[in-house]
């Protein structure tokens, strides 16, 4: 007796790539403080777009917002304006460098979790096969 089965496996995989993005630039304009740009409105709703939920809005150096560095951290990454800037870039270079190991994890998990879902599809599949035959004998 000769049993052909036929099983379509679709698997449909939406996973989301995480990024983290540095920009370094020596201004911005308008050049405001730093709590200027966390109003809620046009701002920071330009500035999400770029660096994800905002975690962190600083004035850095000088109190004068013309000479001082601005330094916006947010969940996909972050933004340091002004011409001090290289003066903190070590210290941003390994902040850096944790948050794209953090990335990193985050795209492991979701791709193993994926494929740990696609396994346990299988193994149903072929548990289905393997009743359905032991029943035909």
């Amino acid at each position: 007796m000769y049993i052909h089965y036929r099983y379509n496996i679709y698997i449909y995989i939406d996973i989301y790539i995480y990024r983290f993005v540095y920009i370094m630039a020596e201004t911005i304009q308008p050049r405001l403080s730093a709590h200027q740009y966390l109003d809620g409105a046009e701002f920071e709703l330009e500035i999400k777009q770029i660096v994800g939920d905002i975690f962190l809005c600083e004035d850095i150096g000088k109190s004068d917002k013309n000479s001082g560095s601005l330094l916006i951290v947010g969940k996909e990454g972050l933004m340091m304006v002004g011409s001090q800037k290289t003066e903190n870039e070590e210290v941003l270079f390994h902040f850096i460098a944790l948050q794209t190991r953090e990335v990193f994890i985050r795209n492991l998990f979701s791709r193993i979790f994926v494929m740990l879902d696609t396994l346990k599809k299988i193994r149903q599949l072929i548990h289905q096969v393997c009743v359905y035959v032991c029943v035909c004998r």
